[in-house]
């Protein structure tokens, strides 16, 4: 049961009365008020709820109950709605407004033409004063039901007629290879008995032979697997054709081709274009789709590429680690983001044992992280963490003029040439670690603790100097500039863990003229932190996970 009781001194009215909600315990209990008004033009309670279930389209319901007497002022009561609906659409853009309520006079319609309203019936005598809105077209069909109890206005059932975007949807189907023992068996022999030699005589150039071994190595598995009609797999290959299970099922007979390939594409430092290639298909982050910015970009790279990748990883992994920076959890072995966020807090808490302490925590966002860097500035970085020139220029080159192709709808769209690090590449982590080793605390007092991208700066304060804090964190400002990384003001955020008994308001903290946000708790490589360092809300998430899936596997 959630009241919004009626205030008589801002109601204007002598009688009591409100809004509320009933919410059954059997369809949601994750319900949270979002604001509530009482006017004499109108009264109204807005609550957020995520049921058990509920189309994948829509992220949760908010539920708006509404109030407007008969002789409030209809223009003021349906411009104050709207402000406070559009108020929230903007902070929950994929959620499901429904407005429901008992409207007499007014109409939101005229303010909000995108809301429809689906009771039709009389409420009260020959009058339709109840109304319910949403923007979703044909979402109710409404049935009146008896009055309850002494009141004089008919029940509402509004029964469910929308139809999920699920089920509206032809399932996409798609043609794939069987890989069947008899299919697997002559695929093995075609390759075993191949020789490999013709291709690498008939040209001198690294990039057509390896273009024409992937291209061979396709041309056998579309002429000899059979194919069937069905869902489209998880696993795709990459733009040069050659699938996983190829990799997989001919162990034996592919290594001696592509270890020559992989031998001259070191001892030349050079990447075979084809192996660069990737395609890049748009996922949507949220149900509704309004801007590019609402796609992840996930690329498909080539998966004799991501061999070669997973042979170099480790190499580079043991040439530079002893160089690392000790604050970069990332990469490091027997280190994980457990000891990052261990780290962090006994940094705080042992700070804060001293009186006249506390501690400011920025934790930093960048924009689009691996898509600034810069290959020859790379190169030098890795020279000056002794990895080897030859490997340096590999590296340089690999990075260097990538095609990327965009998978719009069923076909290949635009083509991109890109000179920075692909996000689904194996290395790109590990590059971007490398990438801003050189950026460290130059003060005892603040701590510069970073995971891969995930950069923490922890300004530990006394007596209420900040002197070093604020310069550290210019630094950093002034680093990322240098270094072609770009800061995003909007997503970067600052929480101040002050346990003192007197405290003034702290100055705000900016970033190209752009004020942080001070938040009272963030998700920490995985951990909620709160401003006062408890760990209820870690408790209940890790609580919520293994009832989850209790729940699932029940059902």
């Amino acid at each position: 049961f959630l009241p919004a009781d009626r205030d008589l001194a801002l109601s204007g009215k002598r009688a009591g009365g409100g809004v509320c909600f009933y919410i059954s315990s059997d369809w949601c209990t994750d319900v949270t008020v979002i604001s509530q008004h009482c006017s004499p033009a109108v009264e109204h309670l807005f609550i957020n709820c995520r049921p058990f279930y509920s189309p994948r389209e829509f992220a949760s319901f908010i539920l708006a109950s509404v109030y407007i007497s008969p002789d409030a002022d209809v223009r003021e009561a349906q411009r104050t709605l709207a402000d406070c609906i559009q108020q929230v659409e903007r902070t929950h853009p994929d959620a499901l407004v429904i407005v429901l309520g008992d409207f007499n006079q007014s109409n939101l319609s005229y303010e909000l033409p995108r809301y429809k309203q689906f009771i039709k019936c009389p409420t009260r005598a020959e009058n339709t004063l109840d109304h319910c809105y949403t923007t979703v077209k044909d979402a109710y069909r409404a049935v009146p039901r008896a009055a309850l109890g002494l009141s004089d206005h008919v029940m509402g059932h509004l029964i469910p007629t929308y139809r999920q975007k699920l089920k509206l949807t032809k399932p996409s189907v798609s043609t794939t290879k069987r890989w069947t023992s008899e299919a697997v068996e002559e695929l093995r022999t075609c390759l075993d008995t191949t020789d490999w030699d013709m291709f690498k005589g008939a040209t001198h150039d690294l990039d057509e032979y390896t273009d024409t071994v992937t291209s061979y190595i396709h041309f056998c598995e579309e002429r000899i697997l059979p194919t069937r009609t069905r869902p489209p797999p998880l696993l795709a290959p990459g733009p040069d054709g050659v699938s996983p299970s190829t990799l997989r099922h001919c162990a034996e007979e592919l290594p001696p081709v592509f270890t020559d390939i992989f031998n001259s594409s070191l001892e030349s430092c050079q990447v075979p274009a084809c192996l660069r290639a990737s395609t890049i298909v748009p996922v949507p982050k949220k149900p509704r789709i309004t801007g590019l910015n609402d796609y992840r970009p996930v690329a498909l790279t080539s998966v004799v590429m991501k061999t070669l990748e997973r042979l170099i990883l480790p190499h580079l992994k043991s040439i530079t680690t002893p160089l690392l920076d000790p604050l970069q959890f990332a990469y490091r072995a027997n280190r994980s983001v457990d000891d990052a966020v261990n780290l962090a807090l006994h940094s705080i808490l042992q700070h804060l044992d001293s009186p006249g302490t506390y501690a400011r925590i920025l934790f930093v966002d960048f924009s689009s992280a691996f898509n600034t860097i810069l290959p020859a500035l790379l190169q030098d970085k890795l020279s000056q963490l002794s990895v080897p020139a030859s490997l340096c220029r590999w590296i340089t080159h690999f990075l260097t003029d990538q095609r990327q192709h965009v998978w719009l709808g069923k076909s290949l769209g635009l083509c991109l040439h890109q000179h920075w690090i692909t996000p689904g590449l194996c290395p790109s982590p590990l590059l971007f670690s490398l990438y801003t080793n050189c950026c460290t605390s130059s003060h005892q007092s603040v701590k510069l603790i970073k995971f891969a991208d995930d950069t923490t700066l922890i300004g530990l304060i006394s007596n209420g100097d900040e002197t070093a804090y604020r310069r550290e964190v210019a630094r950093l400002v002034s680093w990322c500039g240098h270094n072609n990384l770009q800061l995003n003001a909007q997503k970067t955020v600052e929480m101040i863990v002050d346990f003192r008994k007197v405290t003034a308001p702290l100055p705000p903290l900016a970033f190209m003229d752009s004020p942080i946000t001070i938040v009272d708790s963030f998700r920490f490589l995985g951990t909620t932190i709160t401003r006062d360092l408890k760990w209820e809300p870690t408790i209940s998430s890790l609580i919520k996970k293994p009832s989850k899936g209790c729940s699932s596997y029940g059902s």
